[in-house]
C-alpha cells in the first residue's frame, strides 16, 4: 500500500500545485484534450477532468488527474501516467515512459504497447494485449489478464486487500496466449482466493508465492 500512498500523494500535491499558482490551463474543472500529431513538452495536471491524447501524439512529461479517465490514442509516446478516480486506456503501439498506475480503475493496454516502468491499481481489471512491461505488475482487488504475447519483466504481485471480509470471489491470474512473466506470482493477500491460469503456451518462469495454479 505504500507505492500507492506515494502516488497518491504525488498526485494531490501536483493538484494543490495548480490550485496555489492560479495555473488554469492544466485545468481544475475541464477535460484536457491533445489533438492528433500534437507534441508538448512537461506535464499535464487536473483536479477533476479526463485528459485525451490523440493518436501520434508525444507528451514529454507526465499525465495525472484526481478525478477522471486518461486516454491515450495509437502510435504516441508519453511520460508516466496516474490517476485516482478513473480508468486508463492506451491504444495501440504507445510508449509509455513512465509509471501506468491508478487507485480506483481499470488498465487497458492494446497490441504494441510498452511500459518502461510499472502497471499497477487497487481497483480495476489490469488487462494487457500483445504488451510489454518492463518492471512489475501490481493490484490490490482487480484481476490480471495477459493475452497475445505479453511479457512482464518483473513478477505479478497482488497486494493485501486491507482486511475486507467481504471480497469472496476467486482473483483471477490469466497468463494466456503465449504471453511470458519472467518473475514470479506473489499474493500477499489474506482474503482472496488468487489462482493462476496458464493458457494457450502462457509461461511464468518464476514461482507461485501464496497463490496456486489451476489444473
Amino acid at each position: 500500500m505504500t507505492t500507492m500512498n506515494n502516488f497518491m500523494r504525488a498526485v494531490l500535491a501536483s493538484a494543490m500545485a495548480i490550485l496555489l499558482t492560479g495555473c488554469w490551463d492544466a485545468s481544475i474543472n475541464q477535460p484536457i484534450e491533445l489533438g492528433d500529431g500534437e507534441k508538448r513538452t512537461g506535464d499535464f495536471n487536473s483536479v477533476n477532468g479526463s485528459i485525451t491524447l490523440g493518436h501520434g501524439c508525444e507528451v514529454d512529461g507526465d499525465c495525472r488527474t484526481v478525478n477522471g479517465a486518461i486516454r491515450v490514442g495509437d502510435d504516441s509516446s508519453v511520460g508516466g501516467l496516474g490517476t485516482v478516480n478513473g480508468g486508463i486506456t492506451i491504444g495501440r503501439d504507445v510508449t509509455v515512459a513512465g509509471d501506468v498506475e491508478t487507485v480506483n480503475g481499470a488498465v487497458s493496454c492494446g497490441c504494441g504497447v510498452e511500459v518502461e516502468g510499472e502497471v499497477r491499481n487497487i481497483n480495476g481489471e489490469i488487462s494487457l494485449d500483445d504488451t510489454e512491461v518492463a518492471r512489475n505488475v501490481r493490484t490490490h482487488n482487480g484481476d490480471i489478464l495477459l493475452r497475445n504475447g505479453s511479457r512482464v519483466g518483473g513478477d505479478l504481485v497482488v497486494e493485501d486487500s486491507n482486511n475486507n471480509p467481504d471480497i469472496e470471489e476467486e482473483l483471477r491470474i490469466e497468463i494466456a496466449g503465449g504471453s511470458v512473466v519472467e518473475g514470479n506470482v506473489i499474493s500477499r493477500s489474506n482474503e482472496r482466493r488468487v489462482v493462476v491460469y496458464l493458457l494457450d503456451g502462457g509461461t511464468l518462469k518464476g514461482e507461485v508465492i501464496g497463490a496456486r495454479i489451476a489444473e
